[in-house]
């Protein structure tokens, strides 16, 4: 989309002002900036383009947050356009959204001052902002390359690297299907017993065709193995997207078990699919059960003795009584 008006974007700036002077700072990724303007002709007119990036600057702080993307181009002339999109990761809200926003959007105009280049990018956990005099939309950014490691090795790399990667692609299938999101995060279990389990996580920005989204996933995971082979975790970050896996949850959860009850919501259609990557396993633990009671029972009067009811709580067992009826009959 393309904006021309020169007050449309006053209150987005001002709000956005108002919450650069009060975010906290948290350290990006990575960043870089693009297109010196020592390298421009003479038909670069500063002060048109310093007004179009804060038109976009606060376009993307309003526009994005509510759905984790939004992208716009903003000038009339080929010299003074500027074309920039902002993503979250798909599991975080618009609160956490428009924070990391907030933050990048400070960092960035510090770090790549727009006296002095014209594009500039900069990713963090749980946001990226990208800006240029270059239309880049559709078009897969692999030149930036990021890669992050956890350090701690698996104990069988080959069963490991084979589950984790095809959990990504999986993943990668998801994401590329899911075009208004070009999102997917999951698990899988590494040894069957529902203990041990690898997370992973890919995600595309949204200016990407499915077909291109793909492409730029699988390519990202192929790079895993030089980086993070036999690793608990590892990710590839490049400019049109990111996968990550891990050995612990580091995503969002979006589901949650009681005894009596269950509740879980997504921002996909999940009815009628069958949901069997999310589960976990219980057991009762051997022990003697009547050995447990009897020393809960010798505990009663160190806390209860003469008193209409009482209960002793243990890990494995409990005791407890009243003068009411307090179970179901």
């Amino acid at each position: 989309m393309s904006f021309t008006s020169s007050n449309l974007f006053l209150l987005p700036l001002l709000l956005l002002s108002f919450f650069l002077a009060g975010a906290i700072a948290v350290d990006p990724l990575s960043s870089q900036c693009s297109s010196p303007i020592s390298n421009l002709t003479s038909s670069y007119d500063d002060p048109i383009y310093q007004t179009n990036l804060n038109k976009l600057m606060g376009y993307l702080y309003i526009k994005a947050p509510p759905t984790g993307y939004a992208n716009a181009s903003i000038g009339s002339s080929q010299h003074t356009t500027i074309h920039g999109h902002a993503l979250c990761r798909g599991d975080k809200n618009a609160t956490t959204c428009r924070t990391c926003l907030v933050e990048a959007s400070n960092r960035i105009r510090k770090l790549c001052s727009s006296d002095e280049y014209k594009g500039a990018g900069i990713w963090y956990d749980n946001c990226l902002l990208k800006y240029s005099d270059n239309n880049f939309f559709g078009v897969i950014d692999d030149k930036w390359k990021l890669f992050l490691i956890n350090t701690m090795n698996v104990s069988d790399p080959v069963l490991f690297n084979r589950k984790m990667n095809d959990l990504l692609g999986l993943l990668s299938d998801k994401a590329a299907s899911n075009t208004s999101k070009l999102y997917a995060a999951g698990n899988v279990e590494l040894d069957g017993s529902g203990l041990k389990k690898v997370y992973g996580l890919v995600q595309c920005t949204r200016d990407l065709s499915g077909v291109n989204c793909k492409k730029c996933i699988d390519d990202a995971i192929s790079r895993l193995p030089s980086c993070c082979y036999g690793k608990e975790g590892g990710r590839v970050v490049v400019g049109s997207c990111s996968v990550r896996y891990e050995i612990y949850p580091f995503f969002n959860v979006d589901f949650i078990w009681y005894d009596n009850c269950m509740l879980k919501y997504s921002n996909e259609d999940f009815y009628g699919k069958i949901d069997n990557q999310n589960k976990f396993y219980m057991w009762n633990v051997s022990v003697d059960c009547k050995k447990c009671l009897d020393g809960v029972i010798d505990e009663l009067p160190s806390c209860c003795d003469g008193k209409e009811g009482g209960r002793v709580v243990g890990a494995s067992c409990n005791i407890r009584y009243e003068i009411y009826p307090f179970v179901n009959v």
